[in-house]
């Protein structure tokens, strides 16, 4: 890989600055740390670091950074944001040679999405990149719409979406929008810490991360939520076209509706699924009318494998869903008896949730459940049920005051 040269571009405040597209085309990397009143042009490679107390701020509605490389393919595009630097717009990558572009959001770093990529439609945070990564204090906040509320992060194009999140909050503007959006292709999750909130909706609430196609990686951390509806709850974690799965950890919650409560997880899969859970917390959305689901599956060849996690101790909702899929349960004194699952999972974790096999608009999708008992507990260790009632009336104290502190 050829070495960079560096070039700093420092722009002072000029309130009066006339507007023009900043255009930085010689496949350099430069650096803003001051304010610039106007959209930023890359191309041909160029890499951009906006640091400091940098201020961009484009002509209204347009957006903030456009990385468009020019044909012939000439390598990665990279943009890293540090420090408190703030973007008021989109930053989008119209067209791309190279799946290692990345955009980076690190310390207090601020995006927020503005106007409208077409009509009806707000802008993203960052849109049509290959890799992101978001990390320490970051927020990136998807453009508030009164019909579509822009994603926080957006595919936007055909490819797959590398997201690696171990900080920072990422939500998607009203009115729905998603946190997360593969609108197109492929979603790799790696999560150890942070907030991914779906955005409030006038009538569905947008998914914490929302794919349209297929949803791989890690989850051992952080919070996933789905936004509040007035008519439906946002899913914490949509994927409806296949899925491969591992969850170690974190929190999954499901939207809040005037009707129907969001899901917790909500999996399909067309041509195979796969999810292992062995850890964290997950939990129905809250409807009117009717709850959503801890999990809900649906497809062919779909396989979830449960060790360990917390279901349902703030909300049990509907409890799992499991039509035309499997899941295998793995503990102790694990039974159902009257469509309710109850034992102990592997890590020592109670379950007791009511389990549907068929849809009443579906009598012949059937899923199937089948549950692994151990003969004695691996560890004397693990509370009676009694503490464990005591444990979860604390936790969903907890759920509580970390609502409010979200809201």
């Amino acid at each position: 890989m050829k070495c960079k040269w560096l070039a700093i571009a420092f722009i002072g405040i000029f309130s009066t600055q006339a507007e023009a597209t900043v255009i930085y085309g010689d496949g350099a990397l430069h650096t803003i740390s001051g304010v610039v009143i106007d959209d930023i042009l890359l191309d041909h490679g160029s890499d951009l670091n906006v640091e400091g107390f940098a201020f961009i701020q484009p002509i209204a509605g347009a957006p903030a950074i456009v990385q468009d490389n020019t044909s012939p393919p000439v390598g990665p595009s990279t943009i890293n944001l540090s420090g408190n630097a703030t973007v008021m717009g989109e930053i989008i990558y119209r067209r791309w040679f190279d799946d290692n572009s990345t955009v980076t959001i690190g310390d207090n770093a601020l995006i927020v999405g503005q106007g409208e990529y077409i009509s009806g439609s707000g802008r993203g945070a960052v849109s049509g990149m290959r890799r992101a990564e978001v990390s320490g204090n970051a927020r990136l906040l998807g453009a508030h719409n009164a019909v579509d509320g822009g994603s926080a992060i957006d595919n936007r194009s055909s490819g797959a979406l590398f997201v690696s999140v171990s900080g920072g909050e990422i939500n998607g503007g009203q009115t729905g929008g998603d946190g997360i959006s593969g609108r197109f292709d492929i979603v790799n999750i790696d999560m150890t810490g942070g907030v991914i909130q779906g955005g409030t909706g006038g009538n569905e609430g947008g998914h914490g991360i929302g794919v349209p196609d297929t949803t791989i990686g890690t989850i051992s951390g952080g919070e996933i939520i789905g936004g509040n509806g007035g008519q439906a709850g946002g899913h914490a974690l949509l994927s409806n076209a296949d899925y491969d799965l591992n969850i170690t950890g974190g929190e999954f919650q499901g939207g809040n509706g005037g009707v129907t409560g969001g899901d917790a997880l909500r999996l399909n899969s067309l041509d195979f699924g796969t999810a292992t859970i062995s850890g964290g917390s997950f939990d129905a959305g809250v409807g009117l009318f009717d709850d959503g689901w801890l999990l809900y599956l649906t497809g062919f060849n779909g396989i979830v494998d449960i060790t360990g996690g917390m279901f349902g101790y703030e909300n049990i909702g509907n409890g799992f869903g499991i039509f035309n899929s499997h899941v295998n349960v793995y503990g102790w004194d694990l039974s159902i008896a009257d469509d309710l699952l109850t034992g102990f999972l592997m890590d020592g974790s109670w379950i007791e949730t009511p389990v549907s096999l068929t849809l009443a608009s579906l009598p012949s999708v059937l899923g199937t459940i089948s549950l692994f008992n151990t003969p004695h507990p691996p560890s004397s260790s693990v509370p009676e049920p009694s503490t464990l009632l005591l444990m979860a009336a604390g936790l969903a104290g907890l759920g509580i005051a970390k609502r409010k502190r979200i809201s």
